[in-house]
């Protein structure tokens, strides 16, 4: 038998862990199940922190009331205006990755995080949101895979506003 060692990493690129989290698909036309917002808010934040939601659906409103967190619907357009700061904002696909991360970077608490959820395979879109967000000053920290059949999955990336910059509202 034949040892094969790891392969290394791109130059420059950083290991992201993979975790898989066994929860329902999306209700049809919704960005995400109860079960996969629950899990959000109760892994990426704490009570009577401020959850922005730009998705399609009312899981995360309903998660949040139930778990003592504050919650806001934004759009992409009404994200930028000045609000308070959050510690989660989640949002499907954004149009325009550039502009949407450079948002939640001004709107995060320091350590706060940032979760693109995507429905279906299209492997394409990833690296540009990575690329994205790091140019806004956001770390690519985790990939999240919602497995509910063998073929259907929902990739969730997440990102950080790092402890040490500070939120430009309060």
């Amino acid at each position: 038998m034949t040892d094969f060692p790891e392969p290394a990493p791109a130059p420059g690129a950083a290991l992201v862990p993979i975790e898989v989290w066994q929860v329902p698909a999306a209700p049809r036309g919704e960005t995400m199940s109860l079960r996969l917002a629950q899990r959000l808010i109760v892994n990426f934040t704490r009570r009577r922190n401020l959850v922005l939601d730009l998705t399609g659906g009312e899981q995360l409103a309903r998660v949040a009331r139930t778990s003592r967190r504050r919650h806001a619907r934004h759009t992409a357009a009404t994200l930028g205006a000045p609000y308070l700061s959050a510690a989660l904002i989640v949002a499907a696909a954004p149009g325009d990755p550039a502009i949407f991360f450079a948002d939640c970077a001004t709107r995060l608490l320091a350590g706060g995080h940032a979760v693109v959820v995507l429905d279906g395979i299209d492997f394409t879109v990833n690296p540009r949101l990575i690329a994205a967000a790091r140019t806004a000053g956001l770390a690519y920290v985790q990939h999240l895979v919602g497995a509910a059949e063998r073929e259907l999955h929902t990739d969730v990336l997440v990102f950080a506003l790092p402890a040490d910059r500070p939120c430009q509202f309060r």
